[in-house]
């Protein structure tokens, strides 16, 4: 069951509203198109997430998208949280196309259809920070033991995804949109005790969103027009 939606895309709203009122040759317009372009990939992302997780059990999984939580090192997003009676799973969403290439150092490649490469930050290290900042948060509010694992997803099924080297292979909490159901399903066979009851899953919940800091949105100051 969704319990918080991802809300409307006001920024990909303001840059197509920005785009069009800027004219041809302003300085902004080639920037502004370029994050358009990525605003609306994302929401292309998001809704292979969502297809793929109408699959699990909606009695039995809460879903809340687009965390933004608050804790001593400032703010901290989730961008899918799925809560059960057994586990807690962090989905860590990419929306990466073309070939995404994992390097022995941590490096991650992203080779577009036109041949272009773009080096990233290894996102399992992002998702196991986002992991211990949660954690934590939640400690902090006397939720201890709790099970909690994370996943990084790819959200487009026609994204290659390759490691640099034999030796090396891909991080195991790496995968596609379409393996989502079958890896919660590997995990709820290691874990059959229920921390929560349905109640108590619900009450952290609403408790979580309670807690959730929406960010203001400005395009306008943000690119300087």
């Amino acid at each position: 069951m969704i319990l918080k939606k991802r809300g409307e895309p006001l920024k990909l709203f303001a840059l197509e509203s920005l785009h069009r009122r800027l004219p041809p040759r302003h300085h902004m317009k080639e920037k502004v198109f370029s994050e358009l372009r990525k605003e609306k990939t994302g929401l292309k992302g998001e809704k292979e997430v969502d297809f793929a997780l109408r699959f699990l059990n909606q009695r039995h999984y809460f879903i809340l998208h687009n965390i933004r939580l608050k804790d001593e090192f400032g703010a901290f997003q989730l961008d899918t949280l799925i809560l059960s009676n057994r586990f807690l799973l962090i989905l860590e969403v990419k929306n990466w196309y073309g070939t995404v290439i994992f390097g022995e150092n941590g490096q991650v490649t992203r080779v577009g259809d036109d041949g272009v490469e773009e080096g990233f930050s290894n996102p399992v290290a992002q998702a196991q920070l986002q992991q211990h900042r949660f954690m934590q948060w939640l400690q902090a509010r006397g939720i201890p033991n709790i099970t909690l694992h994370f996943l990084v997803v790819i959200s487009f099924p026609s994204t290659s995804i390759k490691s640099h080297s034999l030796e090396y292979p891909l991080p195991k909490p790496v995968i596609h949109t379409n393996q989502i159901l079958f890896r919660i399903q590997d995990i709820e066979k290691v874990y059959r005790q229920d921390l929560f009851t349905q109640n108590q899953l619900l009450k952290l919940s609403k408790h979580i969103i309670e807690a959730h800091k929406d960010t203001m949105l400005n395009v306008l100051d943000a690119y300087n027009v």
